[in-house]
């Protein structure tokens, strides 16, 4: 059987954990970063990889300015 006890010399503490890397957990781990927050961000995959899943021609019900990343716009078509 497995130990469920974490080695304290490799074992991450913090406050919040963010759950997916897509734009809204991207865009919170931003926010707790300026906010000096302590945090860690949990993604399956390559971070940002939900971005390159959407189709090209994707059109967003937000306007460009409320589709931001770290205050940058993305493109609404």
């Amino acid at each position: 059987m497995t130990s469920v006890i974490p080695d304290t010399e490799t074992a991450v503490f913090t406050e919040t954990a963010v759950i997916g890397a897509g734009p809204i957990g991207i865009e919170l781990a931003i926010a707790l970063q300026r906010l000096n927050h302590n945090y860690i961000l949990f993604e399956a995959t390559q971070v940002g990889d939900a971005f390159m899943r959407w189709p090209p021609e994707t059109r967003f019900f937000s306007s460009n300015e409320h589709l931001a990343l770290a205050g940058v716009p993305m493109q609404n078509s």
